[in-house]
């Protein structure tokens, strides 16, 4: 669904990210969360960054796409940086 394009831009990759963030943090534990964005995938680094993410760092010509070889950005969460979507706040 969500690469069907009539479908981008109305926010379920963020609330969809938001949900599996808030699963992992509050109930499996976990502290640091990674992520992996191919360069030109800016919607998808906006939604990461609007959740808390940041990138650290970056891996040139990592990806085959496009018949072109694509950087990956490299982005970090840490429990404490996590802005969860209002729905899903513990109140």
């Amino acid at each position: 669904m969500i690469g069907d394009k009539i479908f981008w831009g109305k926010g379920y990759a963020y609330e969809a990210w938001g949900l599996i963030l808030a699963y992992a943090f509050r109930r499996l534990g976990l502290r640091r969360i990674t992520a992996g964005v191919a360069e030109g995938n800016e919607a998808s680094i906006t939604v990461l960054q609007k959740l808390g993410f940041q990138i650290e760092g970056c891996q040139r010509a990592e990806y085959w796409i496009d018949n072109r070889y694509r950087d990956r950005f490299m982005l970090g969460l840490l429990l404490d940086e996590f802005r969860s979507p209002p729905q899903f706040r513990q109140g």
